[in-house]
């Protein structure tokens, strides 16, 4: 819990201007902005630079976008989005492919998390939103990969080993667990603190 609260202090620092209508327009941060090299994008990331060129020749991946002077830069959610596609190859081999879906959904509520649109969740005490769980476990019918998320609780990881009859399929089957917003919480404050050496 420390580092989600420590990513909504960043962002409260960062983004001290956003209106009732949660826009993103005329912020001192803008997620959607390509603001940041490969080289950058690398650090916040995990990834090397060479994983994300080769991420970008093969156009394995909808991330990146050159300039005007013909430079690829990213956005911090390319960021994120790579992050999270490092993660699970890093850790389970999985292909970039078949990794941008749950990397999609990560973005998608970080997006989310930044407008303050993040309305299934609960607040915080100081206004903030808890800490989310991406579930990415077997349906039983089709034996595919589906993902369920979860807000934060002694009901997930404080759960028993599930009885014969237990019909969350989450508990019944492998299940990988994403902690959703300190992943993008890390990449934020590294990318944040990219744009305060800057200054």
């Amino acid at each position: 819990m420390a580092k989600e609260n420590e990513a909504a202090r960043i962002l409260a620092r960062h983004m001290p201007t956003l209106d009732e209508q949660h826009e993103l327009s005329g912020t001192p941060f803008d997620p959607t902005d390509y603001a940041f090299t490969v080289a950058e994008a690398s650090k916040a990331s995990g990834l090397s630079e060479g994983s994300i060129r080769n991420f970008l020749r093969r156009e394995t991946l909808p991330v990146g976008k050159k300039n005007r002077l013909g430079r690829i830069m990213f956005s911090a959610l390319d960021t994120v989005r790579l992050r999270v596609i490092g993660d699970l190859n890093k850790l389970l081999s999985v292909d970039p492919s078949s990794a941008a879906p749950v990397a999609e959904h990560v973005v998608n509520h970080c997006a989310a998390w930044m407008r303050r649109e993040n309305s299934h969740l609960h607040s915080d005490e100081n206004g903030y939103r808890k800490e989310t769980r991406l579930i990415i476990h077997l349906d039983r019918e089709t034996g595919t990969p589906v993902m369920a998320p979860y807000a934060w609780g002694e009901s997930l990881l404080g759960m028993k080993v599930p009885d014969r009859g237990d019909e969350q399929d989450w508990a019944r089957k492998p299940i990988v667990i994403l902690p959703v917003e300190q992943i993008f919480g890390d990449v934020l404050e590294e990318l944040f603190q990219i744009l305060e050496a800057e200054q």
